[in-house]
């Protein structure tokens, strides 16, 4: 079978695979079909009227909020929220609780009565872990009683989380038995109020169900804001007014943090189960473990595919970059200094912060000099400017890099910079390059005493080295996707291209286009769905 032989075979077996058996997991069948291809704001936008529609013939509704023993709620939590025993409670703000379901639940007269008291272990109550009072209080049938963001929880930890919002913290406000849950000023970048901490066992979870409500509830997100922001610091922090994306930076940061960090695990697999068997949808972002991604975090740009079979396994992108001599406008660059031996990455300022040194990370390459990234967030873009070999900076939230008085720091700015926004960028002999301001004559070092980026008149630094991203799949190196890259592909895998040789005629890291560590067919499958818009 010749080259083009098995490309054609492989064409027509992906496209009858993509027509004929596509399937989403857990049996959900075509459910998740109409987000197909999309991607960011639209993917979020599908999956609102996805979640919002019919599951299996049955219209998504939420149920009452109950006032009696087992009624509404609480009777869903003896299925949603029970351990194995069937009688247990699940309780996930405290971790020295034994309550049986119905039994001890808030309000029912039994020996558990007291209600809340003054430490743990009392009574459950339902817990809104996004707070009601963000989007208008009541427990009317909606939003207020959706299983999704409803759990069973110690009363008193409850009435200690409050409306405060998620975050990260020292404790230093409260802290429950044996430091489970926390509550504190918020140490995560970009919020400096009261949030509470779950544990760590439940951040993704927790993640996965703001992300459901924001997307839920997506036409609803600028009234929240606007009736409820202003009342409550717990909206105004979490919600940023719009339907897309719906959560404020600092909040969808932590978020996807938290996602990544804790993956989905068989309890919420089994909860969105029985979840769906109560109100007839699902919570898309537990089905698709990096839904999230493609949404709003480092795989925006890659269309989303709902065919996965009974194995929903979403892979992290990565992003490739190789040292190069020569700058092409438009492309990204890692500006990356050897410090004997080790690569430390110049990385964009984060949140608000607009002035100053450049951090500094680690990172490695690989045997071909290669880095791989799971985010292009350190990245900055070089566009040719008005003169020659002339080019604006601007980092990875497409912010201007220029220089202000006679400060050895850099500045950012969303607007074009009055003056010192211009750069040079001249290879040396020995492959590094002079990354010069060209109105105030300093060029780019990595400081090894303060073991961050500066912009200096002398050599008090190392010169950087550039690495330019590489296209995943540009197989033969063309700059471009297409039929081309397949051949050669194949020509990899069939051997017809000796190994000696394949490092120079065919790029071997763009080559393992799912970056599972071979190039095998599952590769081309990934290219032809790149090339046909699938990925």
């Amino acid at each position: 079978m010749t080259a083009r032989q098995l490309y054609t075979t492989i064409i027509v077996q992906v496209l009858m695979l993509s027509t004929a058996w596509a399937q989403g997991p857990h049996n959900t069948g075509t459910y998740y079909q109409a987000a197909d291809g999309q991607r960011g704001e639209a993917l979020k936008t599908a999956m609102f009227q996805i979640v919002n529609g019919e599951y299996q013939g049955q219209q998504f509704q939420q149920i009452k909020y109950g006032s009696g023993n087992l009624d509404g709620v609480w009777g869903a939590f003896a299925t949603t929220d029970v351990l194995d025993d069937g009688v247990t409670i699940r309780d996930r703000y405290s971790n020295i609780t034994h309550y049986q379901v119905g039994d001890d639940q808030q309000g029912t007269g039994g020996t558990n009565t007291k209600e809340g008291g003054t430490d743990e272990k009392h009574v459950y109550s339902r817990e809104h872990s996004m707070p009601k009072s963000w989007f208008g209080g009541g427990t009317d049938v909606g939003p207020s009683t959706d299983l999704y963001h409803l759990y069973p929880v110690d009363s008193y930890m409850n009435s200690v989380r409050n409306n405060h919002p998620y975050g990260e913290n020292d404790g230093e406000k409260f802290t429950s038995a044996g430091g489970y849950s926390k509550l504190g000023v918020c140490t995560f970048e970009g919020y400096t109020g009261t949030c509470f901490e779950p544990n760590d066992e439940w951040k993704g979870d927790f993640a996965r169900t703001y992300f459901y409500m924001v997307t839920c509830y997506e036409d609803d997100l600028p009234t929240w804001y606007s009736e409820n922001a202003g009342s409550y610091e717990g909206a105004a922090a979490t919600f940023d007014g719009n339907k897309y994306p719906g959560l404020s930076e600092w909040q969808l940061k932590m978020l996807l943090k938290w996602s990544r960090q804790d993956p989905v695990s068989e309890i919420e697999t089994a909860r969105n189960e029985a979840v769906c068997a109560i109100q007839h949808n699902r919570n898309p972002f537990i089905d698709y473990p990096g839904l999230a991604e493609y949404i709003w975090g480092d795989s925006t740009l890659y269309a989303f595919s709902y065919d996965c079979g009974d194995t929903p396994v979403v892979p992290v992108r990565k992003y490739l970059f190789r040292k190069v001599l020569i700058i092409k406008s438009g492309k990204r660059y890692l500006i990356v200094a050897d410090n004997d031996g080790k690569l430390r990455m110049a990385a964009p300022f984060t949140g608000t912060k607009t002035y100053g040194y450049l951090p500094a990370s680690d990172v490695e390459a690989n045997e071909r000099g290669v880095i791989a990234l799971e985010d292009a967030s350190s990245a900055f873009t070089f566009v040719a400017a008005d003169a020659e070999r002339t080019y604006y900076v601007k980092d990875s939230s497409g912010r201007y890099v220029y220089q202000t008085s006679n400060y050895n720091s850099f500045n950012v700015s969303a607007d074009m910079p009055a003056e010192a926004a211009t750069w040079t960028a001249t290879a040396t002999d020995d492959g590094l390059f002079t990354v010069t301001n060209v109105a105030k004559k300093k060029y780019v070092q990595y400081s090894v005493g303060y073991k961050t980026w500066g912009c200096y008149a002398d050599a008090q630094g190392l010169q950087p080295s550039l690495y330019e991203e590489v296209l995943m799949g540009d197989v033969n190196r063309d700059g471009t996707l297409s039929i081309a890259d397949v051949t050669a592909l194949v020509n990899i895998i069939l051997g017809k291209t000796p190994a000696g040789d394949a490092a120079s005629q065919y790029d071997l890291d763009a080559a393992d286009v799912n970056f599972d560590g071979a190039v095998s067919i599952a590769d081309v499958t990934s290219l032809v769905n790149t090339i046909l818009g699938k990925n």
